[in-house]
């Protein structure tokens, strides 16, 4: 517990600080942003405290505003019959929390305290009601939206570490003085090379548009996907956790001969 208050509120002074440099840079979001959703008349004040609601949203949740106005940007084609734009923002911060390796149980109680201390109130577990939670339509959509945006999103990341590689390939620590060690820049070139090793088919197909074999492949591609997002799908439609899906099981069958 106070770890978890120790990052969140390390969140919430580097969001300050982020905040006040860029002061002069409007929010994504606004009250015609919210007014533009909904199709009928609404009350001025739901508009109102829906904008606070997520202006405040690094405060209350430790959630960087800035990356939850870009998600629930994303997730607006979700809003209809059912999925009320409450729901999409409680999605949203339940589904940021699950994937900062929070467990499902800790996740629902953070985004619905109140609702918490209710069921404990009455000597009950949250777990149970965690996990129908978890199955909700905005949550598993979110889930599998977000899941296979993985790799794409944490792109930047990847080229971080292809330049460490290189960087300790070419004997350059974390600072200046640091001593790299041959092993470990024999290591570091080793793996930098074999992921930038270039295709060893070299065969240069100047037709314009894709042939047929690259639109196989790409439909191949997009068939996997398909079936993975339909997979992940129906796992959260089940019940389990991000963390059970993502987690890969290897056994090993093997007989042991007496001699």
């Amino acid at each position: 517990m106070e770890v978890n208050n120790s990052i969140k509120n390390l969140v919430k002074n580097v969001a300050g600080e982020v905040r006040r440099a860029n002061e002069s840079e409007e929010s994504l979001i606004n009250e015609d942003t919210i007014r533009s959703m909904y199709k009928g008349k609404v009350n001025e004040e739901t508009i109102t405290a829906i904008v606070a609601k997520i202006h405040a949203i690094e405060e209350t949740d430790g959630i960087l505003q800035d990356y939850f106005e870009e998600q629930f940007l994303s997730y607006t084609d979700l809003i209809g019959p059912g999925i009320s734009i409450d729901k999409i923002i409680n999605a949203i911060k339940f589904v940021s929390h699950v994937q900062s390796g929070l467990s499902n149980t800790k996740s629902y109680e953070l985004v619905f305290p109140e609702k918490a201390l209710q069921i404990k109130a009455r000597k009950s577990d949250t777990s149970s009601f965690a996990t129908e939670y978890a199955k909700s339509k905005a949550v598993v959509e979110i889930l599998s939206r977000s899941a296979i945006r993985a790799d794409i999103e944490f792109m930047p990341v990847r080229n971080q570490l292809i330049k460490k590689l290189v960087d300790l390939s070419n004997g350059k620590g974390a600072k200046v003085d640091d001593y790299v060690s041959p092993t470990v820049q024999m290591n570091a070139t080793l793996g930098a090379l074999d992921y930038l090793r270039p295709p060893e088919d070299k065969t240069i197909d100047l037709k314009i548009g894709l042939n047929a074999e690259a639109m196989a492949m790409q439909q191949n591609v997009a068939d996997q996907i398909a079936a993975s997002a339909a997979i992940m799908r129906q796992q959260f439609e089940s019940g389990r956790s991000l963390r059970e899906i993502q987690r890969v099981g290897i056994t090993i069958d093997a007989e042991i001969e007496e001699k």
